[in-house]
Parts: C-alpha cells; structure tokens; sequence
C-alpha cells in the first residue's frame, strides 16, 4: 500500500480553512493509500509527477514517482510515497502549480547533474510550428531556444497562440538574424554535442 504524507504546514492551512469539514478533507487526501492512481495529472519533473486532487472548488496538489506511477501495478506500490505539498481555489490554480514546479526544478538543478540542452531551430519557416515546439520543450522541460534565421516575423501572433503555456519560452528565446559559416563555428564552439535532424532528404547539412 502507498504512502501518504501531508505535509505540517498544509495540514494547518486545512484545519484553518475547513474547520469541521477538515477530517473529511484529511480523509479524502488518505484515501490515496488505497488507490494511488487518482488525481490529475498536471506536470512532470525529472522522476516526479504532480498531480491535484479536487474538493469542491479547492485543488489539492500531491507529488509522487511518475516512474512507478504508470508502470507498477497497485500491489507493487508499497513503497510508494504520495506527498501533498499545496492546496488553491481554482482562481490562484496556475501560480500555485508554477511554484511547485519551480521548487523541484531547484531541487533537481541541485540534487543532479542535469544535461543543459538547446533547442536550436535553422532557418524556421513556420510560426506556428514553432509555437508548437515551445509548448513540446515545456513538457520536457527544456527552457532555452535558438532562431537562426528566421523565415517569420518573431513578434507573429500565430508563434505566440500555437505556443499557449509556454509563452515564456519565446518571451526569452535567442534569434539569431543571419545563417552564415561564422553563425556555424560559433554553434559549434557554444556547445559541447550538436545533435542534428531534417525532414529534408537529398540535400548535406554538415555542421
């Protein structure tokens, strides 16, 4: 059977806010020893999945290993831990979740040796596509992109809209405006790996 800690200080904000409701809610996070798989699944960070459970308008946020999470039957979960860390209503929803994903973030950057990767995309020719490489990169979290050469204006809407929640990532993205032999060297000096792919055949991109 799963584990479920909550913790001292969102067990306070519970009893606060709920009063005599709060053995309910208590009860509501426990039950997630019996049945680990419930909730929402709202992010993933390195091995930890976060993921909310709903009590009426309040959210409930728990992380746990995604790893065994979506690979271990129930019965194998035994030494699995659920921690709920936070709880909103569904107003302060998003900050809430973009703090606790911005705490294990730290923790990884500290705990690991993270491999740091660039996205780097030549010669794009589409906005939207682009768009939808951001939001892509957020979901593994990958924070940093490179525009050599862009054939669309960075500013379009249409890289904004296709990008949704990952905004901040072409808020900060480098553009770099010529595609030369000295754009190349200076790529190949910045990074220590450049892994190169292209739907394009026929034509030598050797970098």
């Amino acid at each position: 059977m799963a584990k479920v800690i909550i913790t001292p200080f969102l067990e306070e904000e519970i009893n606060k806010k709920f009063k005599h409701q709060s053995i309910e809610v208590l009860s509501l996070l426990k039950s997630l020893e019996e049945n680990p798989y419930k909730g929402k699944e709202l992010a993933v960070i390195g091995n930890l999945i976060i993921k909310e459970l709903k009590y009426g308008k309040y959210r409930f946020y728990f992380i746990t290993d995604g790893h065994k999470i979506k690979v271990l039957k129930v019965s194998e979960l035994h030494d699995l831990i659920i921690k709920f860390v936070r709880m909103s209503d569904k107003k302060d929803q998003q900050e809430t979740i973009d703090e606790i994903k911005k705490v294990l973030r730290s923790i990884e950057r500290k705990d690991s040796n993270m491999i740091n990767i660039t996205v780097i995309l030549i010669e794009p020719e589409n906005a939207g596509n682009t768009g939808a490489i951001c939001r892509a990169m957020k979901n593994f979290d990958f924070e940093k992109l490179v525009l050599v050469n862009p054939q669309f204006d960075t500013d379009s809407q249409d890289l904004k809209n296709r990008a949704k929640w990952a905004n901040d990532l072409v808020d900060k993205m480098t553009v770099i405006q010529k595609y030369n032999e000295k754009v190349l060297k200076k790529l190949r000096k910045d990074y220590d790996y450049l892994i190169a792919t292209t739907a394009k055949i026929g034509r030598d991109y050797n970098i």
